[in-house]
């Protein structure tokens, strides 16, 4: 956040759809919807093109998920994953 701003506010962004998180039965698994939590913010959420969920690199994707989780979470003044709160 900068001066009570999100990151990603009025920026364009995009992540997992709601639709790829389901079709791989992932949400009920994580915290929140990245495509969700993207426009949430003020993200200018736009889909990209599709990415078959059996050709991910589910290892990668772990990381990636855990890092963005982390700093959307920190816009929520408030990281689970290391019980920080922030403001």
């Amino acid at each position: 956040m900068y001066d009570g701003v999100p990151l990603l506010k009025g920026k364009r962004v995009t992540g997992f759809t709601n639709g790829e998180e389901a079709a791989v039965d992932l949400t009920e698994v994580v915290p929140f919807l990245v495509e969700d939590e993207l426009k949430r913010i003020g993200g200018l959420y736009e889909k990209a093109h599709r990415v078959r969920p059996e050709r991910r690199n589910p290892h990668s994707i772990a990381t990636i998920r855990i890092v963005l989780a982390r700093l959307l979470l920190r816009q929520l003044h408030h990281c689970p994953f290391c019980g920080s709160r922030s403001g």
